[in-house]
């Protein structure tokens, strides 16, 4: 076999443009004396720019001229069929061209917020590949004219260019167009360009930082927005919440003033000296005035007047208990009696009571004796200073056998509108009664018994009311008597006697008032015709009012009657003018001076 030496190796190409991208090849060929098959290796390359595919030399990384070294040389094999080889080294230089700029600064990079116009954010700086180059800076997008760029001892320097409310320096938040708690950070873009050749421009975002500072609190609000009845002295009503941009400072509050004395706060809570009744309350307005101070490095603090009233709560029926009422038998509260096969009557009435105005409440057995008990007719209605009174009566569905139970235990539950429940817990006497004889006595034999019949009293309604004199004199002042109050009621017949309990609902234009049952003259202070209230007989003969009774029965009950109070004549003194009250010097008898005015009818004598 003969071996042919090779002569040399060609490249297509040593000089590499700057920036040419990876991938990029030269070709590369063996001078030899036969037309052999060649394989090439790179025996060195200290830059590790280049690899081998085929008979191509490719760039393995983009060319940088800045990346050093940029001219160096490559020792390249070229090795044949029969394994010989041939070596040259080639020297290659990657060809300097100008880069753009690769990154823009500005410093510094953050501002407090809440600033205003005018304020300084930074300058711009910038960094290029391309060594000794001059950067120049151009704002091309200042996130809708909030920033703008100025020069500065021959920099591009960056400011505020808005102006926020003149509030914002002093309440922060809302009155500022830089608010951390709305945009953390806002972004602008600058064109950065050398003074290279050709000269080379690049576009950057440049993020503004806001730094945080303390925004003035608000307002001061209750949470929720109105108090809670029913809650105990000394316990917490509601919570004090400040309103502030800066979610995680602590507040501290101050009352300022509470005209009702009732209220302090404690931790950020609204503490109650009473407790309170909506139903009783419902339309009084409370306003206090509360001071909230943040704990930002400079506290800062605001002062709300807040207005409230009482939140009805639903409160739990109350007063279920089991009476007498309607049922042949007499016993003590929670304590019924039925009599033994007695089929179909009334054992007694189930009370219930409920503070919330407008409920209704439902009456439900939970044991009902296996069938034998049942509740019939339940009716709710408001009586006096009860907002809801609700009854029902106990019956027997079936009777009771004394001889095979003499007590039956059994429950009553009171459910309102909302679900809320009272039960009661019960126990049935069964009393025993003589049961007829299962076969016929011989001789028929009886027994004569008196029985005692009791009538169960219920509460009447007043009947009249009526005064012991319905008369006063004119002109008659303040605390002047006129008469006393009587009630004519129908429970006052027996040996029980109820007191009662009068009320003006008409007071005559304010000029009689009642204390305890004894009608008298009140000072008014209304007016009658451009001038004060009086009993006046030659204004009106009769001053009507309404007057309002109420028992103590249970449950109370009222009367309304309207009573007419004549106002007797007392004579007035007379009152005396005269139109003309000079006459001329040497005037002659008779001349008139002038003319008496009267008020009333009265006879001059001279």
């Amino acid at each position: 076999m003969v071996t042919y030496a090779m002569i040399n190796i060609d490249i297509s190409k040593t000089k590499i443009p700057e920036n040419t991208e990876a991938g990029y090849c030269v070709y590369m060929g063996t001078v030899d004396d036969v037309y052999d098959s060649h394989v090439y290796t790179i025996i060195s390359d200290v830059s590790n720019r280049f690899q081998i595919l085929q008979h191509r030399l490719c760039l393995k990384v983009k060319a940088n001229f800045e990346d050093q070294p940029n001219k160096w040389n490559i020792t390249i094999r070229t090795t044949d069929l029969d394994k010989a080889f041939f070596e040259k080294i080639f020297e290659f230089e990657i060809l300097n061209a100008n880069d753009p700029p690769k990154a823009a600064y500005l410093t510094p990079d953050t501002i407090p917020e809440n600033s205003m116009i005018n304020t300084t954010v930074g300058c711009f700086s910038g960094a290029d590949d391309d060594p000794n180059q001059t950067l120049s800076f151009l704002l091309v997008n200042s996130n809708y004219k909030m920033f703008a760029s100025y020069i500065e001892n021959g920099q591009t320097c960056l400011k505020v260019a808005k102006d926020s409310n003149e509030k914002c320096p002093s309440e922060g938040g809302a009155y500022c167009l830089l608010n951390r708690e709305k945009r953390k950070k806002r972004t602008v873009t600058v064109m950065a360009r050398d003074d290279g050749n050709p000269r080379m421009k690049a576009y950057f975002d440049i993020h503004i930082h806001l730094s945080d500072v303390n925004d003035k609190p608000t307002e001061v609000v209750l949470d929720p927005s109105n108090i809670p009845e029913g809650v105990q002295p000394g316990n917490e009503v509601v919570a004090v919440v400040t309103k502030d941009e800066d979610i995680d400072q602590s507040h501290t509050y101050e009352l300022i003033n509470d005209p009702s004395g009732v209220f302090t706060i404690k931790d950020g809570k609204l503490i109650a000296s009473r407790s309170f009744d909506y139903e009783t309350e419902k339309l009084t307005e409370f306003t206090i005035d509360v001071k909230s101070t943040d704990n930002g490095e400079n506290p800062l603090s605001v002062t709300s007047t807040i207005k409230f009233k009482i939140q009805d709560m639903n409160e739990v029926p109350y007063a279920l208990q089991v009476t007498a009422e309607n049922s042949p038998l007499s016993y003590e509260n929670d304590e019924p009696k039925v009599r033994e096969n007695a089929n179909h009557v009334v054992i007694g009435t189930i009370n219930v009571k409920d503070y919330d105005e407008g409920d209704w409440i439902t009456l439900t057995l939970l044991d009902n004796a296996d069938g034998r008990l049942e509740l019939k007719n339940t009716i709710c209605s408001s009586v006096g200073d009860v907002n809801v009174y609700c009854k029902g009566l106990l019956t027997t569905h079936s009777p009771f056998n004394y001889e095979i139970e003499s007590s039956v235990t059994f429950s009553v539950q009171a459910t309102d509108k909302a679900g809320l429940t009272k039960v009661i817990n019960l126990t049935l006497e069964v009393v025993d009664f003589n049961d007829a004889a299962s076969i016929k006595g011989i001789p028929p034999m009886s027994h004569d018994k008196e029985i005692v019949i009791n009538i169960i009293d219920i509460n009447e309604a007043p009947l009249d009311i009526q005064i012991s004199k319905s008369q006063v004199a004119e002109n008659s002042v303040n605390d002047v008597v006129v008469g006393n109050l009587t009630t004519i009621d129908p429970d006052n017949s027996g040996q029980t006697i109820q007191t009662f309990n009068y009320q003006l609902i008409d007071d005559g234009q304010g000029r009689f008032e009642i204390k305890g049952n004894t009608l008298q003259v009140k000072k008014s202070s209304e007016m009658c015709d451009n001038k004060p209230c009086i009993l006046d007989y030659e204004q009106d003969k009769v001053v009507n009012i309404k007057v309002k009774v109420t028992d103590d029965g249970t449950p109370p009950l009222t009367l309304e009657k309207v009573m007419a109070i004549s106002v007797t004549d007392v004579n007035d003194p007379p009152v005396i003018d005269i139109v003309g009250d000079t006459v001329p010097e040497n005037s002659d008898a008779d001349f008139e001076i002038g003319r008496y005015i009267y008020a009333m009818s009265v006879v001059y004598s001279f």
